[in-house]
């Protein structure tokens, strides 16, 4: 929405539309402008099957719409519209019926706009998981919002300038957040909430949903009918996403989560599972292979794809791509590094992966520390008993240490990660002042924790899925396949499914002998293979890669890294002490360490990469200034 006298204030739509999918050029797209507002909308893969702009004629209301509702018999009855009401009409009408509250009533993966002209309003909502990404500006010029930061730049009004907070923080690992991004005048539209926009009001922004801890407390007999409960929503999860025909992939490390993800989509599909889906797996350690393959022989679907490697040719290549879809340095590795899988089902027209991220954060969350904390709480001590695990002498002892822990102050932070994070420390190459500036070493150390400082499994399993690496890891992810025209979906992070396991006692949530993740593993029996539900550990047996390469010389890799940081760009020197950062590649060359363990060494080449990454956006962006924050 522009508060200039047309819609031209913003640039060229054709630009904008091109910066949306600078990788899909030939996917459909479309333009509506009325008065003072404009969308725009491309194409991409399943989630936005038609690029066409919605637009509701008795109203005037527009809305684009990106991602995919799952409760559409729900709407359709409320809304009493026809079957064949599409996403974006839902949206219109939910927003004419309900206002504000629309999002409330919606269940799914989305990113939508409303636009209404004849009030001069303008409604944005993100769906609860943060699935797709919903990012805004708003100032004198008015409101400009996108999926996409990279959207922004062909933009004429305004300026934008990279924040050296988040330069400093990218470097450290811990840039992601909920709100800010890489840019000063960007903001995220936070998941699970909603935007007001009013020309001549304002603007607001609130939660609309949060997930209720709702677990009943006393409860220490496990009920058949929670079991069952979580069964339907698991399995309602799963065939929420599962295409109408067209075929589909599932990443499959051989682990739990993705594993059982594979065994229902078999399972649901079933004689069609041998022609409609197939497995992308990469094999890095020794084990995965013979269980990535216990599903796949178990319903015999025979497309399977291993990659021993990342096999990316050119990385230099991946980050402008990278810029170019995200709009800044990549924040989450995992959206780049699964490229394989991407262009594999772009190459096979597969426009539907799914992935078996976000169950440990929640719905196979192990339980931890925090489940033996709660049955103390709750004086349940047949069922503190039940979880520890070994002999009856080591159980005693281990019963007694569990008491005593209880007894203590509950950890706010692993010591094993704080030993991790000041070993990175040791390599941070910042000037002094920018340390100062952004109290760096303080907001560092303080992210060295997990699900510590929790004494109930859910309180525990709310902060783990609540923290922006998860919104952050779906952000990229979704973008980066959408650029191969792949829709990703995650089962383990639906809504409804979450809100189950939340209502679900927790003596379901830990088996006997501490066995974690047991709901799900009980839902999941007779339809996942035995080797796979109930594997007691997540170990796959070692890293297969050091079996077969050993070691390597590292000596050519650190003199690579001196000249990369010979060229980094001069934009960089505020924030960067770079005699610093040589000085320590030159100490490891003297040293002539060899060895591909030398953790150290890694460390320095992962911040020499994340350098190269900033020295990449730089460029992309014309050599824009790092500024800092007001």
């Amino acid at each position: 929405m522009s508060k200039e006298k047309s819609v031209s204030a913003w640039g060229d739509p054709d630009k904008i539309l091109a910066a949306l999918a600078p990788y899909n050029s030939t996917a459909p797209r479309d333009i509506w402008a009325s008065g003072q507002q404009m969308l725009v909308q491309v194409a991409t893969q399943n989630g936005a099957a038609s690029a066409t702009i919605y637009q509701h004629l008795e109203s005037g209301v527009a809305v684009a719409f990106y991602g995919r509702l799952d409760n559409r018999s729900d709407l359709i009855a409320q809304l009493d519209v026809g079957l064949l009401a599409t996403d974006d009409e839902l949206i219109a009408l939910a927003w004419l019926k309900w206002g504000e509250h629309c999002p409330e009533k919606l269940i799914g993966d989305f990113a939508f706009a409303v636009s209404s002209p004849k009030n001069g309003v303008v409604f944005l909502a993100r769906d609860v998981m943060g699935i797709k990404p919903l990012y805004y500006r708003a100032d004198d010029f008015g409101i400009f919002f996108a999926t996409t930061v990279a959207a922004f730049k062909p933009v004429t009004s305004g300026i934008l300038t990279h924040s050296e907070e988040w330069s400093a923080r990218y470097l450290l690992g811990f840039s992601q957040d909920n709100i800010k991004t890489a840019y000063l005048e960007i903001s995220k539209l936070p998941n699970g909430h909603c935007l007001l926009y009013k020309m001549d009001g304002g603007m607001k922004i609130k939660r609309y949903h949060r997930f209720i801890d709702n677990a009943p407390m006393q409860n220490t007999k496990r009920q058949s009918h929670d079991l069952d409960a979580y069964r339907e929503a698991w399995q309602r999860a799963i065939h929420a996403r599962i295409p109408h025909k067209d075929m589909l992939a599932t990443e499959n490390s051989g682990g739990l989560d993705s594993a059982s993800i594979a065994a229902e989509i078999a399972h649901q599909l079933g004689k069609n599972a041998t022609h409609r889906m197939q497995g992308l797996a990469f094999c890095h350690e020794v084990l995965e292979s013979e269980m990535i393959m216990a599903t796949a022989q178990r319903y015999n679907f025979k497309q399977i794809k291993l990659y021993r490697d990342d096999i990316c040719a050119d990385w230099d290549a991946m980050r402008l791509r990278e810029t170019a879809v995200i709009g800044y340095p990549l924040e989450n590795a995992i959206a780049s590094a699964y490229h394989p899988f991407y262009e594999y089902c772009q190459e096979q027209a597969i426009r539907t992966l799914f992935s078996g991220f976000a169950g440990d954060e929640l719905t196979t969350y192990s339980g931890g520390i925090a489940a033996r904390f709660e049955r103390i709480d709750q004086h349940d001590w047949q069922g503190l008993w039940r979880m520890v695990s070994g002999s009856v002498p080591m159980r005693v002892a281990r019963f007694a240490k569990f008491l005593a822990k209880a007894m203590l102050p509950t950890p706010h932070h692993n010591p094993i990660m704080v030993k991790a994070w000041q070993q990175r420390w040791a390599i941070q190459p910042f000037r002094e002042d920018v340390v100062a500036r952004y109290g760096l070493a303080s907001d560092f150390f303080a992210s060295a924790s997990y699900d510590e400082g929790f004494r109930q499994i859910n309180q525990a399993a709310l902060h783990l899925i609540s923290t922006p690496f998860v919104s952050t890891r779906f952000e990229n992810c979704s973008l980066m396949a959408a650029s191969y025209g792949v829709e990703y979906v995650w089962p383990l992070a639906d809504q409804r499914l979450i809100q189950q396991w939340l209502a679900t006692p927790s003596v379901w949530k830990v088996g006997d002998g501490g066995l974690g993740r047991y709901l799900h593993r009980s839902a999941i029996d007779d339809v996942c293979p035995d080797a796979i539900t109930w594997k007691a550990n997540k170990s796959m047996g070692g890293s297969l890669n050091a079996l077969i390469n050993g070691h390597v010389d590292t000596i050519q890799s650190i003199a690579d890294c001196l000249q990369r940081i010979e060229a980094l760009p001069t934009e960089l020197d505020a924030l960067i002490n770079i005699t610093k950062l040589k000085q320590q590649f030159i100490k490891h060359r003297n040293n002539g360490h060899l060895a591909v363990s030398a953790l150290p060494l890694q460390m320095l080449q992962t911040q020499c990469a994340l350098l190269c990454n900033l020295s990449a956006w730089i460029d992309v962006d014309g050599n824009m200034p790092i500024k800092k924050a007001p």
